[in-house]
């Protein structure tokens, strides 16, 4: 998805973005934009030769997407991610406790979505990201160095727990069962997160005025633009700049990590591309353009087929 940005967006909010605001300008956007590619590219964030994220009526929903624009082959890297620079649900779990860590797991494990544990942990990241940005506390100089690209982030969503009745009772059968697992998710983390705040004191700053709220942002957040390792599947990761890539049904990049724990994340061409060609990344299969709509907030209308059952009661 496009960046966005507090009360902004990059791009249209009935197109192809996992969530979405109002823009304010232009100008608004475009300087946040060169904010946030200035800290990519002090924090060593690469782009191959001739490979550009930025605003076009070109880019799917009209808004800012990543382009290249120059005749490139198959194989060829288009961006570099370091590891340091990547959020990872491995590295928190192993900053915490034992203690704590079995206090999220036992917590997930009641609920039956255990299985999500990476997510949580992926959550509690974020997080401290948020704490430290914003209160200036607790590791500060490591945390805060993510600060332009928090400043980035949505405020407001369009994924499915954020639909009201009369969206939710136009919902096929398959995204309704989506929605569902979704407040699942939702519910289990909030009494995860409350059950571990007593255990650490780090997340104490967290009002309990505001804590749902925050919580919230931060699981939506998560499940909008993180995904699972490659190489680990138990490491789910947000990598920055990499998530300004719009969906295609028809991608034209892949993601590739190595298979050691500590090194960078690239996105490489799937395909021979021509000059002036916006780069999409799959987001997953696009059987059912419904389930983008309850997981990250747009409806896929490109899919050339759409996967359609018959059900029998009795």
């Amino acid at each position: 998805p496009p960046f966005l940005f507090p009360g902004k967006v990059f791009g249209n909010p009935a197109a192809s973005t996992a969530s979405s605001a109002i823009a304010t300008s232009n100008s608004a956007r475009d300087d946040a934009l060169k904010s946030l590619l200035e800290w990519s590219a002090k924090n060593s964030i690469s782009r191959g030769k001739g490979v550009t994220v930025s605003p076009s009526s070109k880019n799917v929903g009209g808004g800012v997407g990543v382009r290249i624009n120059r005749k490139t082959k198959a194989g060829s890297e288009v961006m570099r991610i370091p590891y340091n620079m990547i959020l990872s649900s491995r590295e928190l779990q192993l900053d915490l406790s034992e203690e704590a860590s079995d206090v999220v797991l036992n917590s997930l494990k009641e609920d039956g979505l255990d299985t999500y544990a990476s997510e949580f942990f992926l959550m509690l990241r974020v997080l401290e990201v948020y704490v430290a940005h914003k209160t200036g506390i607790e590791d500060a100089d490591e945390y805060d160095d993510f600060g332009p690209w928090l400043e980035s982030l949505p405020t407001t969503f369009d994924m499915g727990i954020y639909f009201d009745s009369t969206e939710r009772s136009y919902l096929p059968q398959l995204a309704a069962k989506l929605l569902d697992l979704q407040e699942r998710q939702l519910a289990a983390f909030r009494k995860a997160f409350s059950a571990l705040v007593d255990q650490e004191e780090r997340y104490q700053v967290l009002t309990s005025s505001d804590k749902d709220d925050i919580v919230k942002w931060a699981f939506s957040i998560v499940f909008s633009r993180s995904w699972r390792s490659p190489s680990n599947p138990d490491d789910a990761r947000i990598v920055p700049i990499a998530d300004c890539f719009n969906h295609g049904d028809s991608a034209n990049v892949i993601v590739e990590e190595p298979e050691g724990a500590y090194g960078p994340t690239e996105v490489l061409l799937k395909s021979d591309v021509d000059k002036d060609t916006e780069l999409l990344l799959s987001y997953g299969p696009g059987y059912d353009p419904s389930r983008f709509l309850v997981i990250f907030g747009f409806y896929d209308e490109t899919v050339e087929e759409v996967f359609c059952g018959v059900a029998i009661n009795g």
